[in-house]
């Protein structure tokens, strides 16, 4: 079993492992037709998102995070643009959001904010203090 209490997380540059990963998970950005193929990667080597890749002791990779900072009026919210689970029967969920809630105080953050359409995600983060906050709609056109 792996060592959940060894985790750690490094910011990294976009790599075929991120790539990977989020693809994998069927958090590609072709999956969502207003999002380019490389938004992910773009949004890295820009600096618009931050990619932390958390990492268990023995250095395998149990998942990756993309962040980003918004700042309204002086207030800053961690928004987790995407996230993948390098290792589905491990969970990294419960795992990574203790970490991730220290690494928005240490940003002057004063919330997080994620959007998912998974029931199991709203579960896991209610049960871990957050709340439903807005709902959104979505219908693809034609042509």
């Amino acid at each position: 079993m792996a060592d959940l209490e060894q985790v750690g997380g490094a910011c990294v540059a976009w790599d075929a492992e991120a790539a990977e990963a989020f693809s994998s998970r069927h958090l590609a950005p072709s999956d969502d037709p207003t999002m380019p193929d490389d938004f992910y990667a773009r949004g890295v080597a820009s600096g618009e998102l931050l990619l932390i890749r958390w990492q268990l002791g023995d250095g395998s990779t149990l998942a990756h995070t993309a962040l980003r900072r918004e700042t309204t009026d002086g207030k800053s919210e961690m928004v987790i643009v995407g996230a993948a689970s390098a290792r589905p029967e491990l969970p990294a969920m419960e795992t990574i959001l203790p970490l991730l809630e220290d690494f928005a105080r240490a940003w002057k953050c004063c919330s997080i904010r994620w959007h998912t359409e998974r029931n199991g995600l709203v579960k896991k983060g209610q049960a871990a203090g957050y709340r439903v906050s807005e709902l959104v709609m979505r219908k693809v056109l034609d042509g």
